[in-house]
């Protein structure tokens, strides 16, 4: 990782008052920069603070094995929730961004040496590991000032063999967090304690057996009793004589949690921020500290605009027999419109800047999904349903439903209704269209989106426009295709459907068996990929992102598991690569955008910062700064 030159180091003779200007700028320290509008900049010339903080700097470093940062805040555990109100932290944090980081040893050696894992080459265990050349924070500071006294008390034996070999004191009692608790409350009781590390387990002893879950009691009892640990060190730590006049940094961190990824079947687990098992939280508190929660992605709710979206697609092209389109089986008949039943329809859909065709009357159609074979309403035996945009005179997205009964299909008296279409502008859009069926009527109703927000919808007998559809389905209960459907146009169109954009990119094509609200789409349909906070990730029946074959199968990541294929006669088709600033797209952050949150690789380089150590970039430390507001510090003259 290239550090950024901006990421200022304070020296050890710098005066403290510095440090407290430095943390006090909201503006974050890292090894790249997270957002164009950030200045890592380090303002000089703060006098001392009141309290004269430069002196008795001492860090309390408490290691959580096991403790889930989304589980612990919806646990809200009283003696941890009292650091908050002076510290800097955030329940979202990653242990860090590379595939080793989802193994025990990698996230203690990432929380003790500020050192990704790549460089210190620790995996699943210490075999190879490199602690010549990427020592713990520890062996740094003792090397540094070997008076400096450093006790760790560890419940784990591999913790306290690699990681606390170079502390003035190393006390292992294995497996037995009470007696670790017992060592850290003895070492806090002498004047000379200066940075004391404890590593507790029995939060992930509980959950590998039971589970990581806030609503399994086992866990739950597991994580109350190790936060009464720490209410029990931190009354300790108060007693110290002389504690007011010393300058004590508290740092909870957790790691690493089990394979207990709730959400199996969907992509949520192949993000940084889906992985459960990756879900730290970390703490830094001070009573100098001014409360600053670290929200997921930093500080933007979403990373619309600041992560480039990059990927590839295929490319839906040609015409006629030479069209190059996704077809699959539905024999599942999950696409199906069944009365009393509700779905909703997301894709990503890219048109090139003018070019829809106007072969046939002035209009170019394109279908982008669905399961009736042809527009007509005339072909009685073509029951299903189509969402499509066409340019033109038209220039609008239709939604088609045939009944395959004499008197129901999709014109006349019936409706049909036309939104606004993306345009063929180059850019990416959100469509989305959520369809709603209710058991005690007969009609089919329906909205449009389009970047997550709500269109409008005419009527095309001009009666109304309407931000909600509807069909009459007059008395049938169910539209039940012949068993396929479609991505782009249909195999066995009518000639008319033939005539389409060249070229029109559709990827990340998602549905649901449930109806989203508005601020569901608004939330959710931006992303390329689906969060683990998603609030119907047990809804989703289909999932296509249509970035990769395997052959010429294009696979179906929901639980569904219904696989389509790419048809392509003309041995045309192609994935093509994308790198772009998307401003309606919110992307999934790549493998450095972890750094947006507090993870375990932070910690070392804020208690070397805090002691009065430099952090030279020969060290290769992976950490940033993560700064708050100072109750005391004086402004500047």
């Amino acid at each position: 990782m290239q550090k950024n030159q901006r990421n200022k180091k304070i020296s050890t003779g710098v005066a403290f008052a510095v440090m407290a200007a430095f943390l006090s700028l909201y503006a974050i320290m890292s090894c790249n920069r997270t957002f164009p509008d950030q200045q890592n900049q380090l303002r000089t010339g703060y006098p001392d603070s009141a309290q004269g903080a430069a002196l008795n700097r001492k860090v309390l470093y408490l290691i959580l094995d096991g403790a889930e940062g989304k589980q612990i805040q919806a646990l809200n555990p009283p003696n941890i929730r009292s650091l908050l109100a002076n510290g800097v932290y955030s329940w979202v944090g990653v242990s860090g961004g590379l595939p080793p980081d989802s193994t025990l040893p990698a996230t203690w050696t990432n929380m003790m040496t500020g050192i990704p894992t790549d460089k210190t080459n620790v995996g699943v265990n210490f075999q190879s590991a490199n602690f010549s050349q990427y020592p713990t924070f520890i062996s740094r500071i003792k090397t540094m000032a070997a008076g400096t006294r450093i006790a760790g008390f560890a419940a784990s034996a591999l913790f306290s063999q690699y990681l606390l070999k170079d502390a003035t004191v190393n006390t292992l009692t294995e497996n037995n967090d009470e007696q670790v608790t017992q060592n850290v409350m003895s070492e806090l009781g002498k004047p000379e304690a200066t940075i004391v590390v404890g590593q507790f387990h029995s939060i992930a002893a509980a959950g590998d057996q039971y589970g990581y879950l806030a609503a399994t009691a086992e866990y739950s009892n597991a994580v109350n009793r190790v936060d009464g640990y720490i209410g029990a060190i931190m009354a300790t730590l108060k007693k110290r004589t002389g504690y007011k006049q010393e300058n004590w940094l508290v740092v909870v961190a957790s790691n690493l949690n089990g394979t207990v990824n709730k959400y199996a079947g969907t992509a949520a687990a192949a993000t940084y921020f889906g992985d459960s098992r990756r879900n730290n939280f970390v703490i830094f508190s001070s009573p100098r500290f001014k409360e600053l929660q670290v929200n997921p992605n930093g500080a933007p709710a979403s990373t619309a605009g600041y992560v480039n979206y990059i990927d590839s697609v295929l490319q839906l092209q040609g015409t006629g027999a030479n069209q190059v389109r996704v077809y699959g089986n539905d024999d599942k008949h999950i696409f199906d419109l069944i009365k009393g039943t509700q779905r909703t329809l997301e894709f990503k859909l890219k048109v090139p800047a003018t070019n829809y065709k106007t072969e046939i009357n002035g209009q170019g159609f394109y279908n982008l999904f669905g399961t009736l074979r042809a527009q007509t309403n005339t072909d009685n035996q073509a029951a299903g349903w189509h969402i499509m945009t066409c340019a033109g005179w038209c220039n609008n997205t239709k939604l088609f439903i045939n009944f395959a009964t004499a008197d129901r299909h999709d014109e006349g008296n019936n409706g049909q209704y036309d939104a606004e279409r993306p345009g063929d502008d180059g850019q990416w859009h959100n469509i989305a269209l959520v369809i709603n069926w209710p058991a005690n009527s007969n009609l089919i109703k329906f909205k449009f989106y389009m970047d997550g927000t709500l269109r409008t919808i005419n009527d095309r007998q001009g009666s109304r426009a309407t931000t909600e559809g509807e069909y009459d389905a007059g008395n049938a209960t169910s539209i039940v295709s012949k068993g396929k459907f479609y991505i782009g146009p249909p195999t066995d169109a009518l000639p008319q459907m033939n005539i389409y954009s060249d070229n029109c990119y559709i990827t990340d094509l998602r549905y649901w068996n449930v109806a989203f609200t508005d601020a569901d789409v608004a939330k959710y349909s931006c992303k390329s990929y689906i969060p683990d906070d998603h609030p119907y990730l047990n809804k989703l029946v289909a999932y296509y992102k249509l970035n990769n074959l395997s052959g010429n199968v294009v696979k179906d990541l929901s639980p569904t598991g219904q696989d389509a294929i790419v048809v392509d006669p003309s041995k045309r088709a192609n994935f093509t690569k994308f790198n772009e600033t998307a401003k309606g797209v919110c992307p999934d952050p790549n493998s450095n955008f972890y750094k947006a949150t507090i993870t375990g690789l932070d910690v070392p380089m804020l208690i070397y910062q805090w002691m009065g150590f430099g952090t030279p970039d020969s060290w290769g430390l992976g950490g940033r700064i993560w700064s708050t507001g100072y109750t005391d510090v004086v402004p500047p003259q």
